[in-house]
């Protein structure tokens, strides 16, 4: 109860703190990395007292020696409530004035309004949810166990629907900056697949629970549940590790500054000097520093690579389980197609299992094709003793192996074989010879 008591009280504590440290992260000279872990302890602090104080009781409630269904039920809804609302408590509390959205990540101001302002309705929804669902599923026997659970998990899928809807919205909302801010990348052209796919998958699971399918609703929210709290994370991770590289590239500006002040010292001599200069004063440190905000493209390169294998990795431990389940698209058949095994004449059907992996192969060549041979020359061609055509051209090669590779692979997973793609893969070498010569 103290430990509860305490985190109340220094909720104001916290955020004074964090708005003095807000104050001196915007002079240049006073800035360091270590005001930002600060202000990230004063977030958690902010995000425990809620957790805390619903996992107290629910505890206290377990450790009873003769606990009733009742409290039984309380504990384990306020530990599903604590469990869910903990890194939404954060990430709003991420966002909030004078936090590390606004005064450490430099988030554009518009899509931590909007991130904070809809997080604030949407963790009460949650909380009361989450609150029944662990209760009734604790409480197997009770009566409307069953119709109280349903109805929780259909509101609160509902719920994140239109929250997805109204943050990555095209106009106002977080796709908007993305679309003014980088219009070429491939996040932004790939919007309209991904934008529709996070509105309609909490209403699978709302769909599910009408359906019937309450566990499979239940398990589809809890891997949806953790993919997102992965990609916060790596998000979050990705800011801290920007940040500290700009840091470090704005401590070293300003010792060139005052290296350069110190010269201009040396060569001014006297009163004389400075009628001569035409009564000019000595530039003032914080003039010569050069305002440094962008990170080298080598150093962006390679966050972006290792943020990429942490999300694959991250992604695959997360669905492993699940994919034995995906093997019920083998069942949608489309058309089929002939060919012979061992000198039989066979007839293979295409699934839809077929045409969702040429799906992820066609866009993961995409991606690939467009950065891994910019990756494959900062990391490796700019550091051997190649001309710069010698570079582009391996670049180019590589983009065309990997284009043709993903076309092979797509081809060949929706029916169509190598005898047909014969035609294809010599058009490209010959384009790719004439270009290379």
């Amino acid at each position: 109860m103290l430990i509860g008591l305490l985190l109340s009280v220094s909720r104001r504590w916290a955020r004074r703190k964090l708005k003095d440290i807000a104050e001196c992260v915007g002079q240049q000279v006073e800035d360091s990395f270590l005001l930002t872990m600060k202000a990230l302890v004063l977030t958690v602090v902010l995000a425990a007292d809620w957790p805390f104080m619903l996992t107290f009781p629910a505890i206290q409630l377990t450790s009873l020696d003769q606990a009733y269904t009742f409290s039984t039920g309380m504990a384990g809804g306020l530990i599903n409530t604590a469990a869910r609302l903990i890194f939404m408590i954060l990430f709003y509390n991420i966002c909030r004035q004078n936090g590390l959205a606004q005064a450490h990540f430099q988030w554009p101001e518009s899509a931590r309004r909007t991130l904070k302002h809809n997080l604030g309705w949407l963790i009460p929804i949650v909380a009361l949810t989450s609150f029944f669902l662990g209760a009734m599923e604790t409480m197997t026997h009770y009566e409307y166990s069953d119709a109280l659970a349903k109805l929780a998990l259909m509101i609160q899928a509902l719920a994140v629907s239109i929250l997805f809807a109204r943050i990555l919205r095209f106009r106002g909302g977080i796709t908007s900056l993305l679309i003014e801010k980088h219009p070429q990348s491939w996040l932004c052209r790939l919007r309209y697949l991904w934008y529709p796919l996070a509105i309609l998958l909490p209403l699978i699971i709302l769909c599910l629970t009408l359906m019937g399918y309450y566990y499979s609703a239940i398990e589809l929210r809890n891997l949806v549940s953790y993919t997102l709290a992965l990609l916060l994370g790596l998000i979050i991770f990705n800011d801290l590790m920007l940040r500290m590289l700009m840091l470090a590239r704005r401590k070293i500006a300003i010792k060139k500054a005052i290296a350069k002040q110190e010269l201009h010292l040396k060569t001014v001599s006297g009163q004389a000097a400075a009628a001569d200069d035409g009564g000019e004063t000595r530039p003032s440190m914080m003039d010569t520093i050069v305002e440094i905000s962008e990170i080298d493209e080598q150093t962006r390169t390679l966050l972006k690579l290792v943020l990429f294998i942490l999300a694959l990795a991250g992604i695959w431990a997360i669905w492993e389980a699940v994919f034995p389940a995906f093997g019920i698209l083998q069942d949608i058949q489309f058309w089929t197609y002939s060919t012979v095994v061992d000198g039989v004449s066979k007839t293979v059907p295409i699934t839809l299992a077929n045409i969702s992996m040429a799906v992820i192969v066609a866009v993961t060549t995409i991606i690939a094709g467009r950065n891994l041979p910019g990756l494959l020359e900062v990391i490796l061609l700019k550091h051997l003793p190649m001309n710069p055509g010698a570079r582009y051209a391996y670049s180019t090669v590589c983009r065309y192996t990997i284009t043709a590779i993903g076309i092979i692979v797509v081809f060949n997973a929706i029916g169509v074989r190598w005898a047909n793609l014969q035609w294809l893969v010599a058009a490209l070498s010959v384009g790719l010879g004439f270009g290379l010569q």
